[in-house]
């Protein structure tokens, strides 16, 4: 018997590709918000895959479907998920 999907927020690392799965409780840190150009709602992801480091707007994240051997992965390629886990 295959394992249920469970939705996880995921943002995309700019240097590899891999979209990175934000976990809940262990999410970003959030940023030291004097730098002029963070808001409140800037993070800071760190991709599992290529070890770069990168801010991420809230808005820039997506909701996938995801099994979850991708989610104790932390990172996917979005050729891994089949066409239902993308809606």
């Amino acid at each position: 018997m295959k394992a249920p999907c469970q939705s996880a927020r995921c943002v995309p690392c700019p240097k590899c590709g891999v979209w990175v799965v934000i976990q809940v409780g262990t999410e970003e840190r959030k940023i030291d918000h004097k730098d002029k150009h963070r808001t409140p709602t800037t993070s800071r992801m760190l991709c599992p895959k290529c070890a770069q480091a990168f801010d991420v707007e809230d808005k820039d994240t997506r909701v996938f479907r995801v099994e979850p051997h991708i989610f104790e992965r932390m990172c996917f390629y979005p050729s891994e998920l089949s066409e239902d886990q993308k809606n």
